[in-house]
């Protein structure tokens, strides 16, 4: 396996206001696209966490999200399948 350099961002997602079983269906929403969620604040209709920086402009197109707050970028490694590594290494031939 090796390792992918990535840009990563925390990001805050404020959504409409909105009950419970809506905002857990924009949370799931957000978890599909790769998000990381840290906090969910109901009460306040804010979702916190990180995604891939590339993704922040698919979180605005969700529906019930108003706004996204970029936060903080960083670069992060990723491990990758099939990079290199023992992963895609051949099976051994010479088995008994």
């Amino acid at each position: 396996m090796g390792n992918q350099e990535i840009e990563m961002s925390d990001v805050i997602v404020v959504l409409d206001e909105l009950d419970d079983s809506q905002t857990q269906a924009v949370v799931s929403a957000l978890k599909a696209l790769g998000m990381s969620v840290e906090s969910v604040d109901n009460e306040n209709s804010v979702v916190e966490g990180c995604v891939d920086t590339c993704k922040v402009a698919d979180i605005r197109k969700i529906e019930h999200v108003r706004y996204v707050r970029n936060v903080f970028n960083y670069d992060a490694e990723r491990a990758v399948e099939g990079a290199g590594g023992t992963a895609d290494a051949e099976p051994d031939q010479y088995e008994d």
